[in-house]
C-alpha cells in the first residue's frame, strides 16, 4: 500500500532516526512470520498479536489542524478504534504527541478543535464507545463563551510582538468599522451587574464599535462591553480582558494569531516585517512543521518564518526554494545539480537515471 507524501516523509526520517515501531495484528501464523521476515531487517521494532487486544500507540499533531479532510482522517483513526474494541478499560493504549498541539485543541477558539480535543481523552480513557460523525463543511466559528471568549485567553492577553511592522496578508484589507461619535470625551463607562456599558452623550447604551480615547471596543446587543474572541460581520476580532480590541501579532496559549490594522483576524500567506508567515484556516501561525499549501510543502522555523535553502532533519537533507517551495526531481544550487525524491529527501552516493551522486548529493559531471 502506497503511503501519502507526508506519511512517507515520516517514516523515512522516522527509519533513519531508528524509531519505526509496528504492531502487527494477525491470527495467521505464517503470515506473522513473513511480516517479521520482510520488515526486521528494514529496521522495525515489531510487537505481534493473534487478537488485536494487546493494545494500541496513537499519535497526533498540529496537521488535523490544517483541513477538515485531515481532521475526517484522523476522525477515522479513532473510530476504527472503536470499531475493533480499543475502548475497554483493559485495553493497553499509548499515547504519544507534541503537547504543544495538543493544547492548541485545548485552548484554541474552534469548537470543533476543542471537541477533538474530547474526543482523544475519551478515547485514551476507554470511554469514547461511539463512532464521532464527521465534519460537515467547513471547521465552526463559533468561540464557547467561557472557554476563551468571555474574559479573555487562559494564559492572559498575550500580544508581545515577534515581528515589526510592515504590511499584512491573508487577504483581508483595513475593515470598515461602524459610524460612531466623533468626540470620544462624549462617552461615560457604566459598571453593571453583566458587565461594563457604554453611554453616549445622548445617555443612551451604545451597541455595536465604539471608538474612546483612541481604543476601539466592541458592545453586544445588551450593550456589555465584549472580551475574547467576537465574530462580526463575518470576520474575527479578539477583545482583550479590558475591552480594547487587539490588532498585530497577538500569542494566546501557545499559539500565534495575526490581527490586521482594522483586528481581522488573518489566514493564509501573511507577508509582515520582511518574513512570510503561514496562518491556518483557524487562525493559528504554522510553526516548526510541514505545511502543504495546495500541492507544494514549505517548511516554517520555530518562530513562524518560512524556510528557503538546505534544511537537515535527522540525517535528511531537504532544499527549500526561493519561494519556499520544497524541491523535488532535479534541481540546480548554486552550481551544482541535486536529485531530491517524491517526499523532498535529497539523493545521495547512489545512481539515478544513470547519472551518478557523490556523498554530499551532488552529481558527478
Amino acid at each position: 500500500m502506497a503511503l501519502p507524501e507526508d506519511r512517507l516523509r515520516e517514516a523515512e526520517e522516522r527509519m533513519e532516526a531508528g524509531r519505526i515501531r509496528a504492531l502487527i495484528i494477525e491470527d495467521n501464523q505464517d503470515i506473522t512470520a513473513n511480516l517479521y521476515a520482510f520488515l526486521e531487517p528494514l529496521g522495525y521494532e515489531l510487537d505481534c498479536s493473534a487478537n488485536g487486544h494487546i493494545g494500541l500507540e496513537m499519535e497526533f499533531d498540529s496537521r488535523v489542524m490544517q483541513s477538515p479532510l485531515r481532521y475526517n482522517q484522523f476522525l477515522d483513526y479513532l473510530n476504527s478504534g472503536v470499531k475493533n474494541g480499543f475502548d475497554g478499560p483493559n485495553v493497553y493504549r499509548a499515547w504519544y504527541q507534541g503537547v504543544r498541539d495538543m493544547a492548541q485543541l485545548a485552548y484554541s477558539p474552534v469548537k470543533d478543535f476543542r471537541d477533538l480535543y474530547d474526543y482523544c481523552y475519551q478515547f485514551v480513557k476507554g470511554t469514547l464507545t461511539e463512532p464521532i460523525p464527521y465534519l460537515e463543511g467547513g471547521f465552526s466559528d463559533t468561540p464557547t463563551p467561557g472557554t476563551i471568549g468571555q474574559g479573555g485567553s487562559l494564559y492572559g492577553d498575550g500580544g508581545s510582538s515577534i515581528a515589526g511592522g510592515g504590511s499584512f496578508g491573508g487577504g483581508s484589507t483595513t475593515p470598515s468599522k461602524p459610524e460612531t461619535p466623533s468626540t470620544d470625551d462624549n462617552y461615560t463607562w457604566e459598571e453593571t451587574e453583566d458587565g461594563y456599558k457604554l453611554k453616549d452623550a445622548d445617555g443612551e447604551y451604545v451597541t455595536g464599535w465604539a471608538k474612546v480615547s483612541g481604543k476601539w471596543y466592541y458592545l453586544n446587543a445588551d450593550g456589555i462591553r465584549t472580551t475574547g474572541w467576537q465574530k462580526v460581520d463575518n470576520k474575527w476580532y479578539y477583545l482583550k480582558s479590558d475591552g480594547v480590541m487587539a490588532t498585530g501579532w497577538l500569542k494566546l496559549g501557545n499559539t500565534w494569531y495575526f490581527l490586521n490594522a482594522g483586528g481581522v483576524m488573518q489566514t493564509g500567506w501573511l507577508y509582515n516585517g520582511g518574513v512570510w508567515y503561514y496562518l491556518y484556516e483557524w487562525g493559528g501561525m504554522a510553526n516548526t512543521s510541514w505545511v502543504q499549501v495546495g500541492n507544494t510543502w514549505y517548511y516554517f522555523r520555530g518562530n513562524g518564518a518560512m524556510m528557503t535553502g538546505w534544511l537537515q532533519q535527522g540525517t535528511t537533507w531537504y532544499y527549500l526554494k526561493d519561494s519556499g517551495a520544497m524541491a523535488t526531481g532535479w534541481n540546480w544550487v548554486g552550481n551544482k545539480c541535486y536529485y531530491f525524491n517524491a517526499s523532498g529527501k535529497m539523493a545521495a552516493n547512489t545512481t539515478v537515471g544513470g547519472y551518478k551522486l557523490d556523498a554530499s548529493g551532488a552529481w558527478v559531471k
